[in-house]
């Protein structure tokens, strides 16, 4: 059907006429013509709707659309009203609809956007200028063609609440030029009505706010930025009118600071009211000193807050003046200081307490000033004690840092300081004002600027003299024979290893004599070790008084004394003291009064450059024992009859342990044979040594070295085990057999063993 112009329409504007004709449309056409807001709400519901749903006109408008969509369609009217918002239309779309008594009607949609459809009837110039569109350009097409996701969607708000009737004032949002820039706007939005009072279309004013914008932001942004830092610095800001009565403007933080909710009407009343009652006086003469004239308001007070606790605070303010000149205000600051004012005070608690302590200590404390102009800040009362000067001399003479640190060791300290090598702590001597030394232990540690610059330095010195004795009292104890005062075994072994040293820097001869004093133990076993103890004594006197300032005599073990001589030229000078050392034993010994014959044993050996300790103390040990051999009271001197025989010994004892640990030992058994019975009563045990490079060795070869060496004693273990098996192994094979009886060579070395008779019972037990 073609629908004309009415001529009631005639002199009505365009987008009304439209209007009232479509109404006229609707109510006459036999199809279901139905109108609904985007966001669902039905506008319209023609009689041709009422009929195909059942649902009336009155029943209809104001509910939603989708009580006709059957749920399984709810998701095709989501897409559709999509499309819509887009500005699309949608076409003979065959579809289900649901009619009132709950029964399914196939219809066939055709949607458009009636008047309300987004589309732009007019264009002006200004709309030009923002979006860079002409009006040819954008007159009958859709507003949202030109927007992107996030400015269309709130366009779909806006156009749907402004059909709904509603005005929009004001609405502040951003859209984009054509170009891509973005500009944000000011919208104010109405509804156009027809003359029956249905929404026809909207008419939009829109105002380029996007500098305001920026301001309004920047201005946040410092706004922020201000309370943040006045956050962090615990800083606010204030006016007051310098009067009870006046006002007074804060900052959040001042509010913050006095512990008090935010509030208008703010006077200086309610200033002076958080100040503590003590310092209020000090406040208030304060500020009115600076806006009479006076200096600066600048102060450090109390508050108390509304909860009773105190708080520190600062305070700091400028006059504010009229056009005159004169004082109408004071703007400031307020900082809380509280924590800084607590940590002040607890420094200077420790600060107290420190004094004390220093003041009290038996260690002498000091502060010594390097940079600008050398001199101590400080001396604890201790330094009397420990040094003989007083503080005030100290402070008088800042030379008497030498006293307490030399030049050296402050220079090797500096330089320790500035390379990060400082030590902790050192043990120094040094001179007391009379002369006498002492002995302390010093801690140093710098004072240093801001740019890390050694300008001072602090010293704990601690007197130790008495440690110190009591250390050296332990090292000679250590070092020392306790009964003769003379350098133990470890001390001379050190002797002998500087002396071979200093022989080889200087190209010396080294000499080495081993004293051992003959039939010693027939004085322990005839006369009691007290009178032994006696010799022994008596004896170190004898050898220190007979060796050169540069010889170290020193006791080694029981009744043996080594003789350490440096600096010889040739090996003569060393018999040479040998040959003096015997003559002054031929003097008898005072014992107790008692007049006592002794004599020695001396082997005399001599090392150049290259040799060791352990081989001197060897070679000398040998030629002792040959003196000893060849009858005591006499010197023999290592030579190469000796070397041969150490050599062939050494070679003797490491074959024999190899023996032991590859079992190259043997039993042989000699029978022994009754004439009385006639037969075999038992059989001897004889050992024999399987050398693979010598052959078989008789015990008369190596039994001696095994002796000197001490591996007789697990050598004779093994020689009873293997007899004691071989015993048993003949009386099992023979039981008709009288037992036989078996023979084994034991050393007398082996006899004397704790574990001998304990050893022997265990092997004829199994």
């Amino acid at each position: 059907m073609t629908v004309g112009r009415s001529a009631e329409f005639e002199g009505l504007p365009e987008e009304f006429s439209a209007a009232l004709l479509f109404a006229a449309v609707v109510d006459s056409s036999e199809d279901a013509i139905v109108s609904q807001r985007l966001d669902g709400t039905i506008m319209s519901w023609s009689p041709a709707a009422e009929s195909l749903f059942g649902w009336t006109a009155a029943e209809a408008i104001g509910q939603n659309f989708e009580m006709i969509v059957p749920e399984a369609r709810r998701d095709e009217f989501s897409a559709i009203t999509a499309r819509l918002a887009r500005g699309e239309r949608v076409a003979h779309l065959e579809t289900a609809r649901t009619h009132r008594d709950g029964s399914e009607v196939q219809v066939s949609l055709t949607i458009v956007s009636v008047e309300m459809d987004g589309r732009v009837t007019s264009w002006n110039r200004a709309a030009e200028r923002l979006y860079r569109y002409s009006a040819a350009e954008m007159v009958g097409r859709s507003y949202g063609e030109i927007l992107d996701e996030e400015a269309l969607e709130d366009f779909t708000q806006v156009f749907a609440r402004v059909a709904a009737g509603e005005r929009l004032s004001h609405h502040e949002t951003a859209r984009t030029r054509r170009d891509g820039t973005n500009f944000e706007v000011s919208m104010s939005l109405s509804p156009i009505l027809a003359p029956d009072g249905s929404i026809v279309g909207e008419a939009a004013v829109l105002h380029d706010i996007t500098e305001r914008k920026r301001r309004e932001r920047d201005l946040a942004e410092s706004r922020a930025l201000l309370e943040r830092a006045q956050r962090v610095g615990h800083i606010g800001g204030w006016i007051s009118g310098g009067t009870p009565s006046a006002p007074v403007t804060w900052t959040r933080e001042v509010y913050r600071i006095f512990g008090i909710a935010e509030r208008p009407n703010l006077t200086s009343a309610d200033f002076f009211g958080g100040v503590h009652p003590d310092d209020l006086p000090r406040v208030q003469a304060a500020e009115l000193a600076a806006i009479t004239g006076g200096p600066r308001f600048e102060l450090e007070y109390r508050i108390v807050r509304p909860d009773g606790t105190q708080r520190w605070v600062f305070s700091a303010a400028d006059v504010v003046a009229d056009e005159s000149g004169g004082p109408v205000a004071l703007a400031g600051v307020v900082q809380d200081i509280t924590d800084r004012h607590e940590a002040e005070e607890k420094a200077r608690g420790v600060e107290r307490q420190l004094r004390m302590l220093a003041e009290n200590s038996r260690d002498l404390i000091f502060r010594y000033r390097i940079f600008p102009d050398p001199g101590f800040e400080f001396v604890s009362p201790a330094c009397l004690a420990i040094t003989g000067y007083t503080p005030d001399e100290f402070y008088a003479q800042p030379e008497l840092i030498n006293c307490l640190i030399d030049h050296a060791s402050r220079d090797v300290w500096l330089r320790r300081v500035r390379s990060r090598r400082v030590k902790s702590a050192v043990d120094v001597e040094f001179a007391r004002k009379d002369g006498s030394k002492i002995w302390v232990n010093q801690s140093l540690g710098a004072v240093l600027d801001a740019d890390g610059e050694v300008i001072g330095m602090d010293g704990i010195t601690r007197d130790i003299s008495d440690r110190k004795a009591a250390e050296l009292r332990l090292e000679h104890e250590v070092l020392h024979d306790p009964l003769t005062g003379l350098p133990n075994r470890v001390l001379a072994m050190d002797r002998i290893e500087h002396a071979l040293s200093r022989a080889t820097r200087e190209n010396g001869l080294v000499a080495l004599l081993f004293v051992d004093v003959d039939w010693f133990k027939v004085f322990n076993d005839t006369r009691g070790h007290g009178f032994g103890d006696a010799v022994l004594r008596a004896v170190a006197d004898r050898l220190v008084e007979r060796s050169r300032a540069s010889d170290t005599v020193a006791r080694f073990s029981g009744d043996e004394f080594v003789v350490v001589c440096e600096k010889l030229l040739a090996a003569a000078e060393a018999i040479k003291i040998a040959d003096h050392t015997l003559i002054s034993f031929n003097a008898p010994f005072d014992i107790d009064g008692e007049e006592v014959h002794v004599t020695a044993s001396i082997g005399i050996t001599t090392s150049k450059a290259g040799g060791s300790a352990d081989k001197l103390l060897r070679d000398a040990d040998l030629a002792m024992y040959r003196a000893k051999d060849l009858g005591r009271a006499r010197y023999e001197v290592f030579d190469d009859t000796l070397r041969a025989e150490a050599e062939q010994r050494s070679t003797g004892e490491a074959g024999l342990r190899r023996a032991l640990d590859k079992h190259e030992f043997a039993l042989a058994f000699q029978p022994v044979w009754s004439m009385i019975e006639g037969r075999f009563v038992g059989a001897e045990a004889l050992l024999r040594w399987h050398d693979p490079d010598r052959g078989i060795i008789g015990p008369a070869d190596f039994i001696p070295v095994a002796e000197d060496c001490g591996l007789i004693v697990p050598i004779g273990e093994w020689v009873l085990e293997q007899a004691c098996k071989a015993l048993a192994r003949s009386n099992r094979t023979e039981p008709r057999q009288p037992a036989c009886t078996m023979s084994v060579n034991v050393s007398a070395i082996q006899l004397r063993s704790r574990d001998f008779a304990r050893h022997l019972e265990e092997l004829i037990s199994t």
